[in-house]
């Protein structure tokens, strides 16, 4: 039973979109240009560099990840330094402090980084979102742009419309084509040189830099999904390097009371916040209320954190069979549960069921090593 669970929720994922998907954890991975592989890659290593032809997804996490072959369908990237300079066959999702976009996207962009380039001669077939501390678009963008960020220089050509929030800097090239609406928010006018040519409608929004990222907020709910990735690679592999045994003790726990412990998670994620409330509307009970509230939340936040830990080891007992919790395993395993997230229906549930496994074996930690103590 706890086999079949654990498989149910993975392969409601994994197994769906791939069929014979290539995994992945070590220090380095490298594919070479003469290699081919023709499956989904799902690779975790400190550098990453594919090289060869990918007839999959790519789906990878890493401190430097560069993709220079062909890849023919999605891309999804998470590290320190991500570099994507060989053309993708589809959407394209990445996150990182450095982040550079050199060839062709057939599909979508969203990227999020401190800073996000997207090289001249590069163009995006889709639209494109982008979020970072410095944004430079000097590419070509077929459908609509979206930037949001403290610093922006444009140039290049947009096909659709442009949307704009910029924070303190906002610059634009002499020779900016824009088919659409241009709409940008930034704290002064750009000055448009002769050679800029906008087809719709242009819409200058004033705004300090305090204020400059209050506004449309839905529009980069996908940019800030990718950034999400990022946090939770760190604070994942934070956790697994600072509190390994701890960590070790979440994967293991996960795989061998998987039923129980997602009966209580289950239960526990129902009755605390009736209980808290019951507590709130005493005069008496409104400390421990507020004690059990701090409590609730702070067992939510390190569920999102081991959840894709969990994942990890979930991940090395059906490749290596033995359960690993290492910063390898859990970097693929945060990648993969993210990567989950975005599959409508089954991949929500799955996350759900991962969620409340986790959160199941922090509340009986959490018994075991303090209220059987009190």
């Amino acid at each position: 039973m706890k086999k079949l669970m654990l498989l149910v929720a993975l392969f409601a994922v994994v197994a769906i979109p791939v069929h014979a998907a290539v995994f992945s954890a070590a220090d380095e991975y490298s594919l070479s240009k003469e290699e081919v592989i023709n499956d989904d890659v799902y690779i975790s290593a400190g550098s990453v560099v594919i090289s060869g032809r990918v007839n999959g997804d790519v789906i990878s996490g890493g401190g430097s990840v560069l993709i220079n072959g062909p890849v023919r369908g999605d891309v999804t990237l998470g590290g320190g330094n991500v570099n994507v300079l060989g053309p993708v066959g589809d959407d394209v999702r990445v996150a990182g402090g450095q982040v550079t976009i050199g060839e062709s996207v057939a599909g979508d962009l969203i990227a999020a980084g401190g800073v996000v380039h997207i090289i001249s001669g590069t163009t995006i077939s889709g639209e494109a979102v982008l979020a970072g501390g410095r944004v430079v678009v000097e590419g070509t963008i077929n459908g609509d742009l979206k930037i949001y960020a403290d610093e922006v220089m444009l140039s290049g050509s947009v096909g659709g419309n442009v949307d704009v929030v910029s924070g303190r800097k906002f610059e634009i090239g002499e020779s900016l084509l824009v088919g659409g609406n241009f709409k940008y928010s930034a704290p002064e006018e750009v000055l448009f040189g002769e050679g800029v040519v906008v087809g719709g409608e242009t819409i200058f929004k004033q705004v300090d830099v305090r204020g400059a990222f209050e506004p449309n907020f839905g529009a980069i709910l996908g940019a800030l999904s990718v950034a999400k990735l990022l946090l939770l690679l760190i604070a994942g592999l934070v956790a697994v390097r600072l509190f390994g045994r701890f960590s070790e003790t979440i994967g293991k726990n996960a795989l061998e009371n998987t039923g129980k412990n997602l009966l209580v998670g289950f239960i526990t994620m129902v009755v605390t916040p009736v209980v808290i409330i019951l507590l709130m509307v005493s005069v008496l009970g409104v400390l421990l209320g507020a004690v059990s509230l701090l409590a609730f939340l702070l067992l939510l936040v390190l569920t999102k954190i081991f959840a894709g830990i969990v994942v990890g080891a979930v991940l090395s007992k059906w490749i290596k069979k033995e359960v690993i919790v290492d910063w390898k395993w859990a970097t693929l395993g945060i990648t993969a549960f993210w990567v989950i997230g975005l599959v409508p229906v089954l991949g929500w549930l799955a996350t759900v069921v991962f969620g409340l496994i986790t959160f199941g074996v922090l509340v009986m930690l959490a018994y075991e090593k303090i209220w059987k103590k009190r």
